[in-house]
């Protein structure tokens, strides 16, 4: 009897300890989260609901995140880029890595703020896994490409609209047809002198 008291005080003792570890090892890694600059999103890969974030990610979708909800496009309104649809479940990188088992990214992620703003994403999302190849978690990093988005907007505008100037000025198109002429004319006055001059030379 005292022996199987012994045994099981002994696993309580073990289990107590592993605990601390376990602990320790999640406070660390909180710790970790905070310091980063990115967005970090720690899911189950069986439910999809949050394990582990930092403050940045809850910033970036201004929502509060909690381990009840599973993590979806509807639910965090998450929609691709320039389009009023939402990001097609099956495409989000945090689902496709549990058929690629490897880094998976996508820029055209655009979440929709509570004034009917949008904010640009970049996604990268990895799988964890175990010795015999199963997946123990995914990690999923977001970043605010917002300012890259709006310089390549204003640069296709402005490369547009000088486009359209110029093929609506009527100085540029008679401009092409005078260097026109002008090319024409100097082909024909040199025509009978090319043609001396290509004449083979006497022996």
């Amino acid at each position: 009897m005292i022996t199987t008291l012994a045994a099981q005080v002994a696993i309580a003792v073990e289990n107590q300890r592993l605990l601390h570890v376990v602990e320790g090892e999640r406070e660390r890694l909180s710790s970790i989260l905070a310091s980063l600059p990115a967005g970090v999103l720690v899911l189950d890969p069986l439910t999809y609901k949050p394990l582990q974030y930092n403050d940045q990610i809850e910033h970036l979708l201004v929502v509060r995140l909690t381990a009840i909800n599973r993590f979806d496009p509807a639910t965090y309104r998450i929609f691709r880029s320039g389009t009023d649809a939402l990001y097609p479940l099956e495409s989000l990188p945090i689902y496709s890595v549990a058929n690629t088992k490897a880094l998976v990214a996508s820029d055209d992620i655009s979440v929709m703020m509570e004034d009917g703003s949008t904010v640009d994403l970049l996604m990268n999302a990895v799988p964890i896994l175990n010795d015999d190849g199963s997946i123990s978690a995914i990690v999923a990093a977001f970043q605010d490409i917002s300012a890259l988005r709006n310089l390549e907007r204003t640069l296709e505008t402005n490369l547009r609209e000088t486009v359209a100037l110029y093929e609506n000025d009527p100085r540029a198109g008679r401009s092409r047809r005078s260097r026109g002429s002008a090319g024409s004319g100097a082909r024909s006055a040199c025509d009978p002198g090319c043609q001396r001059s290509l004449r083979p030379a006497a022996r």
